[in-house]
């Protein structure tokens, strides 16, 4: 048998532990715009960006609080007033690095979430 050293991965799924899975799938639909894509089972939603990559929140009262998520995204300034204006508060940072303008936001349980846009001349 060969053995590729290389992980060959055909699709990302990001999990955020949650304590209320109403409260959560309500706050991340204002996040992302969008009720969730699919609920598998009552202790998961599954929130599709692309082909390739979905964030899940997963019903866990005993680490919810504990995930760190970052979405790159087109526009930092379209991102962060479209999730003001879906109701949800977006800090923005401008300061932290020279190569990525940043918005970030807490979910109800204490998970953060960061929106990165990269900045011309730097590859994302």
């Amino acid at each position: 048998m060969t053995t590729d050293s290389t992980l060959n991965v055909a699709h990302t799924l990001a999990g955020l532990p949650v304590s209320d899975m109403s409260l959560a799938e309500d706050w991340y639909g204002k996040l992302f715009g969008k009720p969730a894509d699919a609920a598998p089972m009552d202790s998961l939603r599954d929130f599709r960006m692309t082909a390739l990559a979905t964030v899940q929140i997963v019903l866990d009262t005993e680490h919810a609080g504990g995930g760190l998520l970052t979405l790159d995204v087109a526009s930092i300034d379209n991102a962060v007033a479209g999730v003001q204006a879906r109701g949800l508060h977006a800090q923005r940072d401008d300061s932290t690095s020279d190569k990525v303008r940043l918005g970030m936001l807490t979910d109800p349980d204490g998970n953060r979430i960061t929106l990165v846009e990269t900045k011309p001349g730097f590859a994302n």
